[in-house]
């Protein structure tokens, strides 16, 4: 229900400020060469078929279930592997992320089709982060159609926050108006999304608030 009013609410030009915390921190040593193995149809029955798959990309060092629930729920996530290295970790996320690459046999039990890999730390930068884009464009949509200013509207609709080591940077957003628009699903076709189906989720929930918005103008 969540995800099927939040563009109307980010694209209020009245009813939202949006904040931005666009500080990514440097991933941590200890998240070297981790990922999450998301989305199996059967964890038990498919731990061996996930085993024997992941080893094509290098040495896996650690292979466990995820114990927490609150990880389990947010990331979708059934099993935690540590490989020898990060640059494997990277070649494995990046091919699960490819339809109809051979590494991985997603009819093998226990699989399935949702299957999917994911960095244990998410260090991409927040411009390149498929969801960050959508939700930025949607904020500033539609004072780009306001040939005035809005009465009584004196605050900023989007605040940026950049935290540097001394002190907290907040830079204010005005949007451009009607001599600038965006094409977002062109956008959204450059930026990276880190949880399996996510694009197809983002683009569904574009185009039905682009279809509403037209109707209202």
């Amino acid at each position: 229900m969540g995800l099927k009013l939040m563009a109307d609410l980010y694209a209020s030009p009245m009813g939202t400020c949006v904040l931005q915390n666009t500080t990514v921190p440097v991933r941590p040593m200890e998240e070297y060469g981790r990922v999450f193995v998301c989305g199996l149809a059967s964890p038990d029955a498919a731990k061996v078929a996930i085993e024997s798959m992941l080893s094509r990309f290098g040495a896996v060092v650690a292979f466990k279930r995820v114990e927490s629930e609150r990880v389990r729920l947010a990331a979708g996530a059934d099993f935690e592997v540590r490989f020898e290295s990060h640059q494997c970790a990277i070649d494995a996320v990046r091919a699960s992320q490819i339809a109809g690459d051979t590494h991985f046999d997603r009819t093998a039990e226990g699989v399935g089709e949702d299957f999917s890999l994911s960095f244990t730390f998410n260090d991409l930068c927040y411009h390149q982060r498929g969801w960050c884009v959508f939700e930025e464009a949607l904020a500033l949509e539609c004072l780009r159609h306001f040939r005035k200013p809005l009465h009584g509207f004196d605050r900023p609709k989007l605040c940026e926050l950049r935290a540097s080591e001394e002190q907290l940077i907040i830079i204010y957003r005005v949007p451009p108006r009607l001599n600038s628009q965006i094409d977002l699903a062109a956008e959204l076709a450059k930026v990276v999304f880190s949880g399996k189906g996510d694009q197809l989720i983002v683009t569904a929930l574009l185009r039905s608030f682009q279809v509403r918005f037209q109707h209202l103008l």
